[in-house]
């Protein structure tokens, strides 16, 4: 029950200091995750990349998901019976508000999760061990818990804290990029 509260706090303490942030801000340190992103080993090697459509100020790999629709296979994630989805696009217009209001795929091409090279992971607060607070649903721990392919966690630097609590059902990333650069968890 303490880390629930603790949890809690961080979340919402992190989710008011994300939307604080101005449009500009927003723009600028997304761009150069993008473009740090672009150049990683993990990015280059993948044939397969999961993104993510931003919510609430969330990183904009949008950029990067449009350079590669030519290159390699792009997902989106789309809540599908209580659970994450995963399809195929080739074009960011194949999005439409879905659940929760997120741009979610439209299901055409669907993914196996173990398909996927590189998951890009949004999160609210993560921790320097890859340990990551999302929205409290569980939809990306559920897709993650048996799958050994990298796993790079996506945030704005001061959503990067020395600890989190963790439970046994929380999973971690490989990898954490902000605006200030990768680091290996």
């Amino acid at each position: 029950m303490e880390n629930y509260i603790i949890k809690n706090n961080l979340r919402k303490k992190m989710l008011e200091k994300r939307q604080a942030l101005s449009k500009k801000e927003v723009l600028e340190k997304s761009l150069s995750i993008n473009t740090q992103l672009f150049s990683t080993p993990a990015y280059q090697n993948a044939n397969s990349i999961l993104f993510y459509a931003p919510i609430q100020n969330e990183v904009d790999l949008s950029n990067i998901a449009c350079e590669s629709f030519n290159k390699k296979i792009v997902c989106f994630p789309k809540i599908k019976d209580e659970k994450l989805a995963l399809f195929a696009i080739s074009s960011l217009q194949e999005l439409k508000r879905g659940r929760f209001n997120i741009l979610e795929p439209i299901e055409k091409i669907e993914i196996a999760p173990e398909e996927i090279d590189l998951f890009l992971i949004p999160g609210i607060v993560f921790d320097k061990e890859g340990y990551r607070i999302g929205y409290g649903k569980g939809y990306y721990d559920k897709l993650l818990e048996k799958n050994k392919k990298i796993k790079m966690g996506v945030c704005f630097e001061f959503q990067v804290k020395k600890y989190i609590p963790i439970e046994k059902h929380d999973q971690k990333m490989n990898f954490l990029i902000t605006e200030r650069g990768i680091k290996e968890c």
